[in-house]
């Protein structure tokens, strides 16, 4: 797994080392993306984040998932987001309406996961 992030929203490394396996940190996202299986974002101000809007907004621009950066994946990458999305910022239009369809199909098996977790631990 590559994780590109800037400097300061890296994990530290004693939740890398827990985690284990072979886990690589980026600050560039070009160096993350070149020959990936798969491209994943986030929303960059989540709720709760609000205030700090502004200032992630300054730190993340240029972490974006876009058509150039797909292009260094490999061809048959898949794109995913956690939703909502906020075309523009962390993830642009066309990179994000191309691939809709996994996007979405991410989204809904989420949901079964968590129903299941919901169901396993009430019973």
């Amino acid at each position: 797994m590559r994780i590109a992030a800037p400097k300061e929203f890296q994990p530290p490394t004693a939740i890398l080392k827990k985690a284990g396996g072979d886990i690589s940190i980026f600050d560039d996202t070009k160096a993350a993306a070149k020959g990936a299986d798969l491209l994943y974002t986030d929303v960059w101000i989540s709720m709760g984040k609000e205030a700090e809007g502004e200032q992630r907004m300054r730190i993340l621009n240029g972490y974006q998932i876009n058509q150039p950066l797909v292009k260094l994946a490999k061809p048959d990458a898949l794109v995913m987001h956690c939703l909502p999305a906020y075309r523009g910022k962390e993830i642009d239009e066309e990179t994000f309406e191309v691939n809709a369809q996994t996007i979405f199909d991410e989204a809904e098996n989420r949901l079964h996961v968590q129903k299941s977790i919901l169901n396993w631990t009430t019973t």
